[in-house]
């Protein structure tokens, strides 16, 4: 893993490129499908963080799944896009809460929107309750869904949720560890996995396009400490 890739308000990740997986349809019904797009991370200390020049993708829908670490309970006031940039459109986009946990001081959270039309770029700004020690963001683009969100979140070790997957959605999963190490995912497939920010804490991102019906999911860290994740599945209708 490497880590060569700064964002304004400290180290951030390498992007570990994107991950296309096809979705089986059936009865006509096209399937939600989501893509891995991109991934950044701040170890600064902050209430607001910005994300500069992320990649949104080129689907209908742009989802960002969202980690950090606080000393207190923080709870995540807004998330915003920002086409082409913050200076440009400095009002933003909201995005619409899915799935959030804080426990331990730690957050995890699935955040969705219609993506901006024509910008395959933008700054994102995630705003919390209360400052934060370190914050990681990942990018998914996916089709339109339709139906409500299948969420589950965790504060096990390891984070799991077994969620009742509608046929034909895409399930994204998030979570963050209290120490840096690998994380291994079961029935989701890897996405992100590496420290946030540059700090001794991990997050890892991981996603489905093929499971259906009642299914468990885990993200397991090789060491756990005050693991928490959250995960969604998002249903054609």
């Amino acid at each position: 893993m490497s880590f060569g890739r700064l964002g304004l308000l400290g180290a951030g990740f390498s992007r570990l490129g994107a991950r296309k997986t096809a979705a089986g349809g059936g009865g006509g019904v096209s399937p939600v499908v989501a893509t891995f797009v991109d991934v950044d991370s701040s170890g600064t200390d902050l209430t607001v963080y910005d994300f500069i020049g992320v990649s949104l993708g080129d689907a209908e829908k742009l989802v960002v799944a969202i980690v950090g670490r606080s000393g207190g309970t923080p709870t995540i006031s807004s998330v915003t896009v920002h086409t082409p940039d913050l200076a440009t459109d400095p009002t933003g986009t909201a995005l619409s809460s899915i799935a959030f946990i804080q426990a331990f001081g730690n957050v995890a959270a699935i955040f969705a929107v219609n993506r901006p039309s024509g910008q395959a770029t933008g700054d994102i700004r995630v705003t919390f309750s209360t400052g934060l020690v370190r914050c990681g963001i990942v990018t998914y683009k996916m089709t339109t869904y339709a139906g409500t969100p299948v969420i589950g979140t965790s504060s096990a070790a390891p984070p799991t949720a077994t969620l009742d997957v509608p046929a034909n959605s895409a399930v994204i999963g998030v979570a963050f560890n209290g120490q840096m190490t690998t994380c291994t995912p079961t029935n989701l497939s890897e996405d992100h996995d590496g420290q946030v920010g540059g700090e001794s804490a991990a997050f890892s991102a991981a996603s489905s396009n093929s499971a259906s019906g009642s299914t468990v999911f885990t993200l397991t860290f090789a060491a756990q400490t005050s693991p928490v994740g959250a995960f969604a599945a998002f249903p054609p209708s």
